[in-house]
């Protein structure tokens, strides 16, 4: 069992391999099938071709021959008479008249057959002669029958002699292939020699060009299957990254898929069309989820502020009307004490009023942001919220610096809101610069927004409160009860505006208060 561990490691890993790319196997195998059939079916087709090309030319080589029989019939029976025929030794000059005399009727005769060749053979000479090849092609022995097909020749050449038959066969050898055509020469019954003619056909036949054709085939066959292999690797893994992203996509955790071409891409680029989708949808509902839980906060902290401030409102007035009459008894009866004076009891009454104005404040606070707008000029509620601040808390050390553009055109909007807000700013901006400073009061018309930039050179805000300073209740000044600011931001808000703070490098802090303008409420431009 031990030895069998590699050998069954090696056929699971084959089992699972198998599996994974089943198809794709199976696939190649299938077209492997279809190219072995369809090369069987050329080979059938190639053979065919070639027999009805052999055997065209066996009968054109037969003809060819028969022709050239009856050409020369006359002429070997004169050179019998005269040369051929009579016992003594021919001489070379004989010889070459005899070659001469056939050669020149042979090239007569095989001129007008394409390709073809032929000659003669004596029995007394042993030899062939008459050897003509007027249409063959290069390159041509100058005298008999080529080395290579000579022996080929002459064996059938004196199979004729000696049968007194007409031979006709189909020799072939690498490379060459032919029909040769033998006939035997008789005069008054003897068998002097034979003649011969035969044509080339391996150029013709289909079946030369079939090893090439394997070659090819094989060659292409292999680089498909290798292709095949190589995309249905690359598609594979595609495809698994792409169930990897689906799968987390299920569980919630949407990530981008990497860019592709074709149908891949495709299917990518939709894929990341929805994981778009969804984190859109994702981050619209939890900004629905944050508002509505914020809703839902200052909702129950209004109505808790509405009634301990109603709560708290009467037993302030009570004390109130109290301390007045004391006050004014206490003058009528002009009684004082160390204790028990004038100056006490202003004091508490100071302290009441500040209470019963931050009672007010919540009240106003719990209460829904609700507007009444009118028609107005936003830089003349700028102009009249510095005005105001400078008259009630103005500190000749600070300088403002006002720039307001005309091309503003006149809104719709709650005047004495959006005033309050100015005059809440503009107060902190104040009490930020702790001895002189600057105030810079701007306001432009872009992108259909009414800007409003209010910038100061005092102390800033560090970057750790930032988030904090729409909270109600949250302030840095030691005395400040963390309302101002989130009553200002629920006015913009209410407008569909926003408040936005940030530092001012070096010092102090830039608010930039945004109002959209709507073509509804844009009457005109400003004077």
């Amino acid at each position: 069992m031990v030895y069998n561990l590699p050998m069954q490691r090696s056929m699971r890993n084959f089992i699972d391999f198998f599996n994974q790319y089943k198809r794709t196997i199976l696939l190649a195998i299938l077209i492997m099938l279809v190219i072995a059939i369809v090369l069987v079916i050329i080979k059938t087709m190639f053979h065919k071709w070639s027999e009805d090309i052999t055997h065209t030319n066996i009968q054109i080589t037969e003809n060819v021959g028969t022709e050239l029989q009856a050409q020369t019939q006359e002429l070997i029976f004169e050179l019998f008479l005269e040369i051929l025929g009579k016992e003594h030794n021919i001489t070379q000059k004989e010889m070459n008249r005899i070659n001469k005399q056939l050669k020149t009727v042979a090239d007569s005769v095989l001129m007008t057959k394409n390709g073809f060749e032929g000659g003669f053979y004596f029995t007394v000479l042993n030899d062939f002669i008459g050897y003509s090849y007027p249409t063959s092609p290069p390159p041509a022995p100058a005298y008999g029958p080529p080395p290579r097909s000579y022996s080929y020749i002459k064996n059938q050449v004196l199979e004729s002699i000696s049968t007194g038959n007409n031979i006709l066969d189909v020799h072939r050898f690498d490379p060459a292939v032919f029909p040769l055509m033998t006939i035997p020469i008789i005069i008054d019954n003897e068998t002097i020699g034979a003649l011969w003619v035969r044509i080339h056909i391996e150029r013709m036949l289909p079946e030369s060009k079939l090893p090439r054709i394997y070659a090819i085939t094989a060659f292409i066959t292999l680089l498909g299957l290798l292709t095949l292999l190589l995309t249905s690797l690359v598609y594979r893994n595609k495809v698994n990254q792409i169930y990897q992203h689906l799968e987390l996509l299920k569980a919630g955790k949407a990530e981008h898929l990497p860019e592709a071409k074709g149908t891949i891409g495709y299917i990518t680029d939709l894929i990341n069309d929805m994981v778009d989708t969804l984190q859109r949808e994702n981050q619209n509902r939890r900004q629905l989820e944050l508002e509505l839980h914020e809703k839902e906060k200052m909702a129950a902290l209004g109505r808790i502020i509405a009634g301990v401030a109603h709560e708290v409102k009467t037993p302030l007035a009570i004390i109130k009307t109290r301390i007045q009459m004391w006050e004014k008894e206490m003058k009528e009866k002009s009684y004082e004490s160390d204790v028990f004076n004038s100056e006490s009891t202003q004091m508490v009454l100071t302290e009441i009023n500040r209470l019963s104005n931050l009672v007010k404040r919540l009240l106003t606070y719990s209460k829904p942001i609700s507007v009444k707008r009118l028609t107005a000029n936003i830089n003349d509620v700028l102009e009249d919220a510095v005005k105001l601040v400078q008259t009630r808390e103005y500190n000749a050390s600070i300088e403002y610096k006002i720039r307001l553009d005309p091309q503003i055109p006149l809104m719709k909007l709650d005047y004495n809101s959006i005033k309050e807000v100015f005059i809440n700013v503009l107060v902190n901006a104040q009490e930020a610069i702790e001895n002189a400073g600057n105030i810079f009061v701007t306001s432009r018309f872009q992108d259909k927004k009414c800007i409003i930039r209010i910038t100061d050179t005092g102390i800033g805000i560090q970057d750790k409160h930032l988030k904090y300073l729409f909270d109600p209740f949250f302030s840095t000044k030691p005395t400040g009860v963390g309302l101002g600011l989130a009553i200002s931001f629920q006015k913009i808000k209410a407008h569909g505006g926003t408040v936005v703070f940030s530092r001012n490098n070096p010092e102090g802090t830039i608010v930039t208060i945004t109002i959209p303008v709507n073509e509804g409420e844009c009457i005109g431009k400003t004077n």
